[in-house]
């Protein structure tokens, strides 16, 4: 299971960010996310993730240079930051969009 709880300008994941979770995201869910000028997403309580999950990160990524919001990732674990870099992309979850 994965919550998403979202506070100003703070949203709070918290669960598995999977295959089977990211399946279970409304589509919506990301337009809340990107829809302030400014977001901080906050991966602390993320228990486990996968390549799905990573590519569901990289999707907000592409969703808030679109929306024009300034996203960024904070405690990313160890094994988030390994997938992201053996996928090459640990830039793009370490830099902040915009």
């Amino acid at each position: 299971m994965l919550a998403i709880d979202i506070n100003n300008q703070v949203t709070q994941l918290k669960g598995k960010l999977t295959s089977n979770t990211v399946a279970t995201i409304k589509n919506k869910a990301h337009r809340n996310i990107v829809k302030t000028d400014k977001m901080v997403v906050n991966l602390a309580q993320v228990t486990d993730v996968d390549t799905a999950g990573l590519a569901w990160l990289l999707f907000l990524v592409e969703q808030a240079k679109r929306h024009k919001c300034q996203l960024s990732f904070a405690e990313l674990s160890e094994d988030l930051l390994k997938l992201a870099q053996l996928s090459d992309v640990d830039q793009l979850l370490l830099s902040p969009s915009a």
